[in-house]
């Protein structure tokens, strides 16, 4: 199945931005209070308020080959977000 677009909501649209914009380097635009974040052909869209009960989760597929570049690409991004 591929995915093409979801929704949340989440409380916390600016740390989200930061994230998935200064973090990851996707592209993000912010307007009216919801984010939309482009990965690849995929869109997700954030919209600020209560994100309710339970947890929302968002996974992206890393083909096995690359695992480990991905795994060091990412682990270097966190803890250069985690110093700031």
């Amino acid at each position: 199945m591929r995915i093409c677009s979801v929704e949340f909501e989440t409380e916390y649209l600016l740390r989200a931005e930061a994230f998935y914009g200064s973090v990851l380097g996707l592209p993000t635009v912010r307007q009216d209070g919801t984010l939309t974040v482009r990965a690849g052909s995929s869109l997700l869209t954030l919209h600020e308020g209560p994100a309710g009960p339970g947890a929302q989760h968002l996974a992206f597929t890393i083909p096995r080959l690359m695992f480990e570049s991905a795994k060091e690409w990412i682990s270097q991004r966190v803890a250069s977000a985690a110093r700031r």
